[in-house]
């Protein structure tokens, strides 16, 4: 059994919006299978089978259904819309967000009791691989789903641990796949490719994907820091952006928005200020920024690559930008200034890391 642990399965009341479930079909009593029978959808269905065959068309094989591989856009720009509008319209579902008990109780009652039931079954769970930005809209919209999910793995793992026929597989930190936005017609759902994939590495037992005990806390922790960094490049494409002090090089500097220009890198000039401890004062009138620090300033425009820097005139590498409020200015050039030295290393061909020193 090739089982996906879906974290949105678990919530409570999925399918409420889909009539109440049809236990009816399920017993061995004909006599109240009349709501099958007088259900115009069924007629409705059987209307359109003929129809296709009247045409000469395929019909619809139950193999195939709620299959979207052959009709739907997988790309980029149609994740992208998506996260546009997710990153707006999910901003309420935190609203009635189940808590973690209702969630944990559905997986032991849909879920860990068949493992429980029927030994001699071999259990294959994987985490499904959703875009990276999946992930960085729970985050911003939706922290007790987002906080849920990386807890849920753990617990889940741990539940399914006393039974050898339960095996668990990891996918949602693979970049290959998840920051691949052309395979996924939407934020979460991917293509049958990415299916294949995914029953080839499990047949396989492949030890990039197979959850242990050694690597299950670093697989959550590779996660966020993936959400961590994630930066949209203006290609379009999605890098790491990772920026620490050369002391304490496993603590990431979070900047609410960053924008990469080549090998410089544009942050919020207040979250900048406040790493490195340098004095901010901005003149609405003029939309000029200084920033100073033991002598040393930095006089900057928005709109503008000039800058005064130490009472002498200097040419940015990028120009200061305004975005939703928020004045971005070039941190590599800026931390140099104030005295800082900054190492730009690429760990992998998705990072880019920056190590600041004194």
């Amino acid at each position: 059994m090739l089982w996906g642990l879906d974290y949105m399965s678990l919530k409570e009341g999925v399918r409420d919006d889909q009539g109440e479930f049809p236990f009816y079909l399920y017993d061995d009593n004909f006599w109240n299978d009349y709501k099958y029978w007088f259900n115009y959808s069924v007629y409705e269905q059987l209307a359109k089978g003929l129809w296709k065959r009247a045409q000469g068309r395929a019909p619809q094989e139950l193999e195939y259904l709620y299959n979207w591989n052959w009709f739907s856009n997988f790309s980029k720009e149609a994740v992208f819309k998506h996260y546009e509008r997710a990153s707006q319209e999910e901003a309420f579902f935190t609203l009635n967000e189940e808590p973690l008990d209702v969630v944990q109780n559905s997986f032991k009652t849909n879920i860990l009791s068949l493992v429980q039931q029927y030994p001699d079954v071999e259990f294959y769970f994987y985490y499904p691989p959703y875009t990276i930005l999946r992930q960085v809209v729970w985050r911003d919209t939706n922290e007790v789903r987002y906080a849920n999910q990386l807890e849920m793995k753990r617990w889940m793992f741990d539940q399914f641990k006393p039974y050898p026929n339960a095996k668990v597989y990891e996918y949602q930190t693979f970049k290959d796949w998840t920051y691949n936005l052309d395979l996924f017609k939407d934020m979460s759902h991917h293509n049958q490719d990415v299916n294949t994939w995914i029953a080839e590495t499990v047949a396989q037992d492949d030890p990039r994907f197979r959850v242990t005990e050694d690597n299950v806390d670093t697989f959550i922790q590779d996660l966020e820091r993936q959400v961590k960094t994630v930066t949209v490049t203006p290609e379009g494409e999605l890098r790491n952006i990772e920026i620490a002090f050369g002391s304490t090089p496993d603590e990431l500097l979070w900047f609410s928005r960053k924008a990469i220009r080549g090998d410089e890198l544009l942050v919020p000039s207040k979250e900048l200020a406040e790493a490195l401890q340098l004095q901010l004062q901005w003149d609405q009138a003029t939309k000029t920024l200084t920033l100073a620090k033991d002598g040393r300033t930095a006089v900057m425009v928005v709109d503008s690559q000039e800058a005064t820097v130490n009472n002498e005139p200097k040419t940015l590498p990028e120009k200061v930008i305004l975005v939703d409020g928020k004045t971005l200015v070039p941190l590599r050039f800026l931390a140099e200034t104030f005295g800082w030295t900054v190492e730009l290393s690429y760990p992998d061909d998705l990072t880019s890391r920056y190590i600041l020193n004194e």
